[in-house]
Order: C-alpha cells, then structure tokens, then sequence
C-alpha cells in the first residue's frame, strides 16, 4: 500500500509499530464426534455428489446428544488406558542423542514426527532427579522425572505418582516388576507421551487394543452418542459401524427370548452339566464349557442369564432347535443368513456390528419394537431451506399397530434420483411432512418385560452387578466374551437409553487372562451411563397385561406353597405357569411345558 501510494510513511511506520492482533479464525466444534462427522461426510456425497455435497453450503443437523458424546469420548478412553496401564509399560517411543537434546532447534526437529493422539502428548525426558520427598513411611522416593513438552515448549515435572504404574510389559499376560525409582523407567532422552489428570500429569502410552462405545435411543433409534474408536486422526476404521465381531455371551438374552415364546420360563430347570457334541460345522468334537470351567448343575434360566452359564444356553437352543431360533433372530433385526446355523449361535458366536447389537436390544428396552437406527436429523440449505428431515419409526404403546415394515425412517420430499433439475428438486421440497409411523411389535410385551426382569437380574446379581454402585434400578444388560478373551461386551440399557461398549484388538487378538466384558468394557459403560444418565429420573418397563407373579420352589422350579420358607417368588406369562409341588407335570403347551424338563 506504501508502494502504490494509499498511505504515507508516517501511516505505515505506525501499522509497522501496532502489535499483531491476527489470529487463524475457524469453526469450533461443540462436540467432538469426528466418526460421526465422517459417517455424515459420506451420506452427504452419496446423497448430492461429491463437488455439491463439498460446495452446496449444506448444513447437516445430527441425532446426537453432545452430553451423551463427551461422555462417551472420555469413558471409552478412560477404559483403554486403563487397560494398557494393567498390561505394563512398553517401553520409549524413540530415544535422542545427548547433542540433539540440548540443542532446541534440533530437538524440536527430532520431536515433530510425534503428534498428540486422543490428549496423549509427545515429551522427552531431560532429566531424572528431580528431588527427593520424604513418605510418611519415613521411605525416600523419588519426586519424579523432568520432562520437555512441544506442545507447550517448556519443561515440566512428571510426578512419581503418575510413574509408578508402568511395570515393564513382557506379554500380554505377564509384567515385570513394579518400579522402585524414575531410572527403573527412564533413560535421559526418552520420547515419551503424557497425559493431564486431575492430579498432574501422567505416563501414558496409545493404547495396543481399541474400543468402541455407541447409544441409541430406545424410542426411536436415533444414535445419541458415537466414538468408533481411541482416535479418530489415528486410526479412522469405525468399530462402532464397521467391526463384525463376535458379541459371545452378549447373544444370549436373544436365544432366551426364542425359548421364552417356544413354552420356557424364568423358573425352567435346565441341567448345567459337560456336553459332547460331534458336528462337523463345528470342526469335529466339541467340547464347550462356562469361563469359569465348573458346572453347576440344575439351574433356572433367571439365574443360567445371570451368570452366563454357557452350558444351559446350549441345551436351551438344542431343544427348541437350530433353525427355529436362526429364523427368530430377524425379530431383532440380524440378517439369519448371517447366522450360523449350528448350535455355537447359543453362545454368541455369529459376525456382528456394535450398532447392530444395540440396535438389537432397543427391542428389550423398548417392550418389544423394532427401530432402526439414524443419526441424520435434518439438512438444510444454507438459507434455511429444510431438504430433509427423517422421520423415524417410533416404538408407541398407544398408537395403533403399525405393518411389518422395515422402514426404518423416510424421506421429507426429497430424492434426488428422480429430480432431474433443481425445478424438481423444489417441487419435492414442498411435498408436507409425513405423519409418525409406530415401529412394528417384534416380541410381545410379555416377553420383552420378562427378558427385561432378567436382564436386570444379571445387573443386580450376576456378571454386571459392578453397576450396583451408580444406585439406580432401572439398569439392565449383558456382558460377553469370547473364545480366549478376544472380544469383551458389555450392553445396557434403561428407558431412555441403550448402549454398547466393545473392547478388543482389530487384528482379534487375545486381550489376556482376566479382560472378561465384566473387567475390561463393563467399566467403560458405567462410567459412560453415571455422566449420560445424571439427573435422570428412573425409567422402568411397566408390567403388561398377562403377567402373573407366585411363588416357586427354586430348586424345582414348580410352584410351592407359602408354607415352603425356601419359596421365592417368580415372574410368569399367565398361560405358562408351571405345575404345583407333587402335582402332574404337564409336557408341553400350558401349564409350562419346558419349564418342566430337567435336561
């Protein structure tokens, strides 16, 4: 401007004198949901073309709620370092010679290939005596390590307490011993990475495993919240929608509905006992087990889902057959000829997504409808036009009965297949808003409430009881594991939502002795729910009409007396109430059939 003569000298020796006030301008995000972005990314291009989806100045509105998505950010998180620091320190990311340590050009060069991942943040250690505290032990230990952080370029001290954690890792079922001082640890020049708690920072490592945490609304199937995994930016493989993996015993509860509607009962009495089966589809001999390798004999089928006896689920499918049950699963939206059609699919063995077994269980939470998820609520031009708006399926008890659709939600006069011009295009956007469509009724309502007291059996007293802490009694689910703890499950839910939290490597690898979905997801569902559902009043699945309550003897069974102090009380489908103590014991059909056979 000088040079061209719009200001004088006097103008741009002052300009040339102000301080820099410029900043990078650009949008902040009011959720971190970059999985969720991606998957919007894509529906938009599949939807306008990749140059009008990038160029049109669309803005896309999600199903998400942002409290549900920073809670699942940071228990899925928490939950993967919580592993890897159980598993031991693997060691320094790199290691810088003496020379480029102390030089700040060259370390910051040495540094710049190590970026932040998921709060993770590169250092390298400058020294490794930082003081000495005295414990009330009257031991001396070491305060910690000082450490160089690019991010902040300066130095800072890394505390002994978050140290003292990092055994050295021999193998995924093995550490070594527990430092006793930072040189156990470190050498000077170590690159590291760090992370900031509560109490100052921490050693931390990318976690090996990864993990995925994905809510749904019951009502509807709108996806609340979706972290498909530790880090979007490093890695951006979608657990959540793109993982087929096995849910083990997770499955269970939608074998158990089958045999519930095939004559069974909570109260039905089914022999946990070895088992020899000789099936070619299962590579010959097999010889199941339950993870704790006992066998508990005659167990009622409350108490064989509570505590996942794998033995009982086999003999449960056994009876009411393969094909039965394969056929069963599409009630709950699973693809039968995904299904394995042998009697491994009693213990959860079948390819699927973590949405698909959310998705799933919104049949349970629900009382019985079928929603198909979606996490795009509405489009919009960039002058406010609404090109879109979705118009789910909702699971209604006072509306009427919908069709057999498998419509999960629909257009708003929209589809651009058939508009051959933007005339068109606008002529569709006028088209009013269709009215809500019930979801159709998949599992009756008796079934899916005594699922559902079940379901909340293994919270109160089985494999999840580890929820009892958040004092709630509306929480119901399952955990899962499979074979060599290669998957771990934990699904949940409650009135207002359900969730899925899947831990495990990407290559199926073991996650080690001891990662059950009770100690390695469960942990990350609870932490997610106790932020998700603060404040929220209880929501509970009201009794239907048909359902009876009595008393039975627990180790028959049968219906016993208010006399029997061992009586305990049971929930029934009113035309399926076992027999009374010492009276006939019918086969079949009324009066309850399976729940009297002792398999």
């Amino acid at each position: 401007m000088l040079s061209l003569g719009y200001i004088t000298q006097a103008e741009f020796d002052e300009a040339m004198a102000a301080p820099l006030t410029a900043r990078v301008y650009g949008l902040s995000a009011e959720v971190e949901a970059p999985y969720v972005a991606e998957m919007v990314r894509a529906e938009m291009v599949t939807r306008f073309g990749t140059e009008e989806a990038y160029t049109g100045g669309y803005r896309v509105y999600t199903s998400l709620d942002s409290n549900m998505q920073r809670a699942a950010n940071s228990a899925l998180r928490s939950a993967l370092l919580s592993y890897d620091e159980r598993h031991g320190y693997r060691g320094p990311l790199a290691q810088l010679e003496a020379d480029v340590l102390e030089d700040p050009e060259q370390r910051a060069v040495a540094m710049a290939p190590y970026r932040p991942v998921a709060g993770l943040l590169p250092a390298v250690v400058v020294s490794l005596e930082v003081g000495k505290d005295v414990e009330p032990s009257g031991e001396e230990e070491a305060k910690g390590v000082r450490i160089y952080l690019p991010a902040y370029d300066e130095e800072r001290v890394l505390p002994w307490e978050g140290i003292r954690w990092a055994r050295p890792f021999l193998s995924r079922n093995a550490q070594g011993r527990f430092p006793s001082a930072p040189g156990d640890v470190f050498d000077i020049g170590d690159v590291i990475r760090v992370r900031e708690t509560s109490s100052g920072l921490r050693l931390a490592q990318v976690p090996e495993p990864e993990g995925t945490l994905v809510a749904v609304s019951p009502k509807d199937g709108g996806i609340l919240a979706l972290a498909g995994g530790f880090d979007f930016f490093h890695s951006r493989f979608n657990r959540a929608t793109q993982a087929q993996r096995q849910p083990g015993s997770s499955f269970k509860p939608f074998v158990y509905a089958a045999a519930l509607d095939k004559g069974y009962t909570p109260a039905t009495i089914v022999n946990d006992a070895p088992v020899v089966f000789e099936d070619a589809a299962l590579e010959g001999t097999w010889r199941p087990e339950n993870y704790s390798g006992r066998f508990y004999g005659p167990t009622r089928l409350r108490d064989a889902l509570a505590f996942s006896r794998n033995l009982v689920s086999i003999r449960v499918m056994q009876s009411i057959g393969v094909g039965y049950t394969v056929d069963y699963m599409e009630r709950f939206g699973f693809d039968p000829q995904r299904m394995p059609r042998n009697l491994s699919l009693s213990l959860g063995s079948p390819d699927v997504t973590p949405l698909e077994i959310t998705s799933a269980y919104a049949v349970f939470a629900n009382g019985g409808y079928r929603v198909e998820p979606w996490f795009i609520d509405r489009i919009e031009r960039a002058d406010g036009e609404v090109l879109y708006r979705a118009a789910p399926l909702i699971a209604c008890d006072d509306c009427i009965e919908s069709s057999d659709s498998d419509e999960g939600w629909t257009e708003v006069g929209f589809d651009t297949a058939a508009a051959d011009d933007m005339a068109a295009v606008e002529e569709l956007h006028r088209l009013p808003m269709p009215e809500p469509s019930p979801a159709p009724r998949t599992l009756s309502a008796q079934n899916a409430y005594l699922m559902n007291s079940m379901l909340m059996d293994v919270v109160r007293q089985g494999t999840g009881r580890r929820l009892l802490q958040l004092g709630r009694s509306d929480l119901a689910g399952k955990t899962g594991t499979t074979n060599e703890q290669r998957d771990a499950w934990f699904v949940g839910y409650n009135g207002d939502v359900v969730a899925t939290a899947w831990v495990g490597f990407d290559q199926s690898l073991p996650l080690g002795a001891g990662e059950t979905g009770s100690s390695a997801a469960l942990p990350m569902w609870l932490e997610f729910v106790r932020v998700a559902l603060d404040g929220k009043p209880e929501r509970v699945l009201p009794q239907p009409e048909g359902i009876v309550t009595v008393r039975i003897d627990p180790d028959t069974g049968l219906v016993t007396s208010a006399n029997n102090p061992r009586a305990i009380f049971e929930i029934f489908m009113e035309d399926n109430v076992p027999a009374e103590d010492g009276g006939d014991r019918p086969s079949s059909g009324n009066g309850g059939g399976p729940s009297d056979s002792l398999f």
